[in-house]
C-alpha cells in the first residue's frame, strides 16, 4: 500500500494525537479536523477502535523502560547510602561522631590531608600503596613530617621551616587550609626558584624570606 502525501500527514498528525491523548476521536469529522484534511480509508484502517496497535506497543516499551531505569537508580542510590553494606543506615547521629560542642585537639602547624571517617561507614578499598601512605599519615607527628622533609636531597636547597612559616602566612592571607599537599607543592616551587639567580645575583628564595620576614 502506497500513501500520498496527504495521506502520510494525515497519518503522522493521528498517530501523534493519539500519543498524546490515548485515542483518537470516533466522529469522523473530528478526526478530518485533526488531520486537517479528508482522511481516507485506507488511513483509517490504521486506527482500528481509535488506537493505532503499533502505537500502543511503543507506549508499552516506553512506560516498562522508564520503570526500569526508576528501579535502577534507586537501587545505586541505596547503594551509594550503604555504601555497598546490605544493612540500612540508623536516622540519627552515626555512633562515634564528635559532637559539636566536644573540645578539639590542640592545633597543628599543618593537617593532614588523609582523614578517617568516623560514622561507621565501609570506606572504600584501598591499593596497598595507598593504606600505607594512610596508615603513615594518621601515625605521623608533623614535627616527624617535617623533619623527613628537610632529609630529602630534592629539598635540601631551601629551608623547609622557614617555607612553612611563609605557606602558612600566605595561607592565612588568603584563607586557605596549609594542607601537607598544599605544602609539598609549595616546596617543589620553592626549589625551582632557588635555582634561578636574578640579574643581582640575589636568591629569590632569600628577596621572598626577607620580604616576610622569615
Amino acid at each position: 500500500m502506497v500513501f500520498s502525501a496527504e495521506d502520510v500527514g494525515a497519518y503522522m498528525r493521528l498517530l501523534c494525537y493519539q500519543w498524546g491523548n490515548g485515542a483518537i476521536p470516533t466522529r469522523k469529522e473530528l478526526v478530518d479536523r485533526i488531520a486537517g484534511c479528508a482522511v481516507g480509508p485506507d488511513v483509517m484502517a490504521k486506527f482500528p477502535d481509535g488506537k493505532n496497535a503499533r502505537m500502543e506497543r511503543e507506549r508499552e516499551k516506553q512506560a516498562d523502560y522508564r520503570l526500569q531505569q526508576s528501579a535502577k537508580g534507586k537501587a545505586s542510590a541505596q547503594a551509594r547510602f550503604n555504601r555497598g553494606s546490605t544493612a540500612v543506615q540508623p536516622s540519627g547521629e552515626p555512633e562515634g561522631q564528635p559532637k559539636v560542642n566536644s573540645p578539639s585537639p590542640s592545633p597543628s602547624p599543618i593537617s593532614n590531608t588523609v582523614t578517617e571517617s568516623d560514622s561507621g561507614d565501609s570506606p572504600p578499598a584501598l591499593s596497598p600503596k595507598a593504606a600505607k601512605v594512610r596508615r603513615k599519615a594518621k601515625t605521623e607527628t608533623d614535627e616527624d613530617w617535617i623533619s623527613d622533609l628537610e632529609k630529602m636531597d630534592c629539598f635540601r636547597l631551601v629551608s623547609v621551616r622557614d617555607e612553612l612559616g611563609l605557606a602558612q602566612t600566605w595561607c592565612a592571607a588568603h584563607s586557605r587550609q596549609c594542607t601537607r599537599q598544599f605544602f609539598n607543592r609549595w616546596l617543589l616551587r620553592s626549589v625551582e626558584k632557588s635555582r634561578t639567580i636574578n640579574a643581582n645575583g640575589t636568591n629569590l628564595h632569600s628577596q621572598k624570606s626577607e620580604k616576610y620576614g622569615f
